[in-house]
């Protein structure tokens, strides 16, 4: 089994487009950890592929869960 870890930075570049594409083209497990994830199309994806059947799993940082903008509680609802 081949596993890999990316990172990316840089907002305005076309970056959400290559989260989201990775994210829906998982099968069988998804691991994040995020400081803060306000993102409603990389959210969607997440939720997109729990509901396919992937194993997801979010971790994000407590002081911004409660962030009004955060997406932690659409996770949630989702049963995530």
């Amino acid at each position: 089994m081949s596993s890999y870890f990316s990172s990316y930075f840089s907002p305005k570049r076309g970056t959400a487009d290559v989260i989201i594409g990775f994210i829906d083209r998982c099968e069988t497990t998804l691991d994040i950890a995020v400081y803060s994830i306000t993102h409603d199309q990389i959210s969607e994806s997440i939720i997109r592929a729990h509901n396919r059947g992937v194993k997801v799993r979010v971790l994000i940082d407590k002081s911004q869960a409660g962030n009004k903008y955060a997406d932690d509680e659409k996770f949630e609802e989702a049963g995530i």
